[in-house]
């Protein structure tokens, strides 16, 4: 079972963020809020489900960090500001916009 799976069948109802956009312009770097776009898949019934796009995801820091349910243990490349390793993550609770 993938990390992705494990994380999906925890949340049950939900949405899987697999790419973000707009990381340059959406975060302040001083209040840690951001407001970026989004693409992945539905969460429906814990199982990953339709694909969706042009969404938009917001919060800040502390806020979501505070929310983190569960950390997968599958690490993948992520670019950013060069590139980094980083495990999914579940996070109990975010604003998500979009049709």
């Amino acid at each position: 079972m993938t990390a992705a799976t494990f994380l999906a069948r925890l949340a049950g109802e939900g949405l899987y963020v697999t790419d973000v956009a707009g990381l340059h312009s959406g975060v302040n770097p001083v209040s840690g809020t951001f407001s970026v776009g989004a693409s992945g898949r539905l969460i429906e019934g814990g199982e990953l489900g339709t694909p969706v796009r042009e969404l938009t995801i917001a919060s800040d820091l502390v806020s979501m960090l505070k929310a983190v349910r569960s950390v997968g243990s599958e690490v993948r490349w992520v670019p950013f500001g060069g590139s980094v390793m980083a495990p999914p993550i579940l996070v109990g609770e975010m604003a998500v916009s979009g049709s």
